[in-house]
């Protein structure tokens, strides 16, 4: 077993607190992935972008097409912060607040009734506006508020320029 200096003491590191740099590193590739993939797909079609975030009914027209501008251009820098691991606390941070607007909006869908497509990925492979796709869309963007969480408060991970500029992961033990 290695050993970890914290501060004037040589403490054990187990193996969970060796794992956490590439579970960290697995869940900025996670949400790299789906936040490029989304916002790629959204910044395809800026009309379509606005006309989903009106749909939801949960914003002033102004606000809803200045979301459905900036949205898809925000998910698509989350995911290169996320790819690349620079800013990593603050990026899993927005990417965790913006999932949470997302559960909240179609939970609303969901709760008033209103039959729209979620618009996650451009044209959605998940709902085509029907109220009975929306428990499986929260439960995915709850899974991956999760992964945000964990990202916001274990950010160090591998591969990361984080750890390149500020302070490198310890190294594993052979």
């Amino acid at each position: 077993m290695g050993l970890a200096r914290d501060g004037s003491t040589m403490i054990p590191r187990t193996r969970l607190a060796r794992g956490l740099p590439w579970a960290a590193m697995f869940a900025r590739m996670v949400l790299a992935a789906v936040f490029g993939w989304a916002g790629l797909a959204k910044a395809g079609d800026l009309a379509l972008s606005r006309l989903t975030v009106r749909s939801y009914q949960l914003l002033p027209d102004v606000l809803a097409d200045l979301t459905g501008n900036v949205l898809p251009f925000v998910e698509i820098a989350l995911a290169v912060l996320l790819l690349i691991g620079l800013g990593t606390r603050a990026a899993a941070a927005l990417s965790a607040v913006l999932l949470l607007g997302f559960v909240v909006g179609v939970s609303s869908l969901w709760l008033r009734g209103i039959e729209a497509a979620c618009g996650c990925f451009g044209t959605s492979l998940l709902s085509d506006g029907s109220p009975a796709s929306y428990p499986l869309i929260a439960a995915r963007d709850i899974a991956l508020l999760i992964v945000a969480v964990f990202l916001t408060c274990c950010p160090c991970s591998r591969w990361s320029l984080d750890s390149a500029l500020d302070r490198p992961v310890p190294e594993e033990d052979p």
